[in-house]
């Protein structure tokens, strides 16, 4: 409990004037001069219409901090930074056509974090190194951007702990996330925020996103399935077509389904509260592997790890990202791979074009 509380405690529109000087009786093409200038004026513009969707953000998964001291996150940090200073969405990727909407990449309106910030599950020490990085004012290495936290199996599971301890751990991670995102006060304030699983929702520009951890309907450890309210927020705030992002770290790729992590059932419950609503995408990680898929037909966009994997885990070279644009008609998907610890990155794929929606779930 003590650890728990030190973790708690570092936790005027110009309106057109009148047509002064202007004669009454004055016409022009024949038309009183008021009303041929209305006409002019092209079709009258609905002030209650929504503006544009246009909507950025960036996904990050196993970022794996460990207890410091530890550097091997800042290049993950600096090119995050770096890419939604001087980001552009490119035309093409490895000699092909990317079908994106182009222009420069937006500052994030969130970087999401889909399970695994912390590599050992040691809540005291790791929680510290991942929040030096990826929380925004801990310090002068953290990214300038909101971070919406995700947990997974490595930041939850006993691993070689015993129980008691184990308990204990993940009081302070669940304590981190309820500290950065529960209540109107919250550092990082979401629309709708679940006490009993963690899970929560919030909006940007038109758009709906929900965060629930290692994934939706999860009750290992005696905590409460996020179904119930993943189907209660569905129906209050994604009810009118809008579309729908939902985030967790388990995917459903080969390595990702199997029993150990969730099971067929608890997918398939899941997919059943999805129905009838305007799914764009499911964002994972776990797998370390970035890579695109249909599963139920909805889209599945898998972020790699954050770190570098060069002579361990899959041997891939230097972590990446995703960064995802959502505007009225389109879905846009790019992987960012990090290059060094200045902040130099380049854009990669797997990258995604299509219909911003497919139509409500089948």
């Amino acid at each position: 409990m003590k650890a728990l509380a030190l973790l708690a405690a570092s936790l005027v529109a110009c309106q057109p004037g009148g047509a002064a000087g202007v004669d009454a009786a004055a016409t022009i093409d024949g038309r009183p001069a008021t009303d041929a200038a209305a006409a002019d004026a092209g079709p009258a513009i609905d002030a209650t219409a929504p503006p544009p969707r246009d909507v950025t953000f960036f996904v990050v998964a196993d970022t794996h901090a460990d207890p410091p001291p530890s550097d091997d996150l800042r290049p993950i940090a600096r090119a995050i930074d770096a890419v939604a200073r001087t980001g552009v969405w490119p035309a093409s990727i490895g000699g092909m056509a990317t079908g994106f909407t182009g222009g420069p990449i937006a500052a994030p309106s969130g970087v999401v974090f889909v399970g695994d910030i912390t590599g050992w599950g040691t809540a005291p020490t790791e929680i510290g190194t991942f929040r030096r990085w990826f929380e925004r004012g801990s310090g002068a290495d953290s990214i300038d951007h909101r971070s919406y936290v995700g947990l997974g199996n490595h930041d939850l599971d006993d691993a070689d702990r015993g129980p008691t301890l184990g308990a204990a751990y993940r009081a302070m991670y669940w304590a981190y996330v309820d500290g950065r995102h529960a209540g109107p006060n919250a550092p990082v304030p979401v629309t709708s925020f679940d006490p009993a699983s963690h899970a929560y929702s919030w909006d940007v520009g038109g758009v709906h996103l929900v965060q629930t951890h290692r994934f939706p309907g999860d009750r290992n450890y005696g905590l409460a399935s996020s179904l119930d309210f993943l189907r209660a927020d569905l129906a209050a705030h994604a009810a009118d077509g809008r579309p729908v992002v939902v985030f967790h770290h388990y995917g459903m790729d080969a390595f990702g389904t199997q029993d150990r992590w969730w099971t067929a059932a608890q997918r398939a419950a899941y997919r059943e509260v999805l129905r009838g609503y305007h799914v764009a995408a499911i964002f994972a990680g776990h797998s370390h592997g970035a890579m695109q898929y249909q599963w139920e037909g909805l889209r599945v966009f898998q972020a790699n790890n954050a770190k570098a994997e060069i002579t361990t885990g899959n041997r891939d070279g230097n972590g990446s990202f995703a960064i995802v644009r959502i505007t009225d008609d389109r879905l846009e998907v790019v992987t960012c791979r990090w290059l060094d610890d200045t902040g130099r990155f380049e854009l990669i794929a797997p990258f995604y074009s299509g219909p911003a929606s497919t139509g409500p779930a089948p």
